[in-house]
């Protein structure tokens, strides 16, 4: 149960940064951040990753966008 908190907490984080379009340096750090903070093993990091593609799509930087789907699929 503990595990689902962690997860909704981020869900959370992940939807306030990519909101953030006005400021991708805060965004970009911030993803940062959260990606240090998911444990590499379980579904989290998908969560993460999936965020930061949206974000580069949202930012117009497909090939950010690319490379991170790119890094899920080799996960």
């Amino acid at each position: 149960m503990a595990r689902r908190g962690f997860t909704d907490s981020y869900g959370r984080a992940a939807s306030a940064i990519a909101s953030q379009n006005g400021d991708s340096a805060f965004s970009r750090q911030s993803l940062d951040h959260l990606e240090r903070q998911v444990p590499a093993e379980g579904g989290d990091k998908y969560l993460v990753l999936g965020t930061r593609r949206e974000f580069a799509l949202e930012m117009d930087q497909l090939d950010l966008a690319e490379a991170v789907t790119v890094r899920s699929l080799e996960l």
